[in-house]
């Protein structure tokens, strides 16, 4: 959390570049609405994210193996960290080059669907290495592995394993599936 608070707090400083940017006022205030966008998105998502509120999720899942509502507060959380951020410095960078507004709305677009599959991606390559926060957290492939298990006791395995942080939660995703589809799931996001 330390490293994404002064993370977080580098985003104030480039208000001293939006304000050397010499473009009209209209494209400036453009600049400033996506700017702080991003800012905000980030700010919530970073929030969320660290707050571990998915966690709380879990039983139920174990219970009845239905993945849909953890799935949809986690790509939430996703799109708010990641995505919205993505999207918004797009946008900026469509704005400052002068581009259409829908240019500047299709770039944006892409760019949000784009860093939302980095994330899906990240928290497989994450979990693979072993990276010890990633261990601990709900993530993508753990929710992706959760769905598909077929009984209560292996999902159960994963969940605690996911708690104690005793066991190999990575190989346990992996042999679930959950890696492959979560890479499927950010494929087809930017296809």
């Amino acid at each position: 959390p330390e490293s994404a608070t002064a993370g977080s707090a580098c985003f104030v400083l480039a208000q001293r570049l939006l304000d050397r940017v010499d473009i009209p006022d209209g494209a400036k205030l453009a600049l400033y609405d996506h700017y702080f966008a991003a800012v905000r998105s980030a700010q919530v998502g970073q929030g969320l994210d660290d707050s571990e509120s998915s966690k709380a999720l879990l039983p139920k899942v174990v219970g009845d193996g239905n993945t849909e509502e953890l799935e949809a507060a986690l790509l939430c959380t996703y799109r708010l960290k990641t995505g919205v951020p993505a999207g918004a410095m797009a946008q900026i960078g469509a704005v400052g080059g002068a581009g259409e507004e829908e240019h500047v709305r299709a770039l944006g677009e892409f760019a949000r669907k784009t860093g939302l599959a980095f994330q899906l991606a990240s928290d497989v390559t994450c979990l693979r290495s072993g990276d010890a926060a990633t261990l601990r957290c709900v993530s993508m492939p753990v929710v992706k592995a959760l769905g598909k298990c077929k009984t209560r006791p292996e999902r159960q395995a994963i969940v605690d394993v996911l708690r104690s942080g005793k066991g190999d939660l990575g190989a346990l995703v992996e042999q679930a599936g959950g890696c492959s589809a979560c890479m499927a799931a950010a494929i087809g996001m930017v296809e």
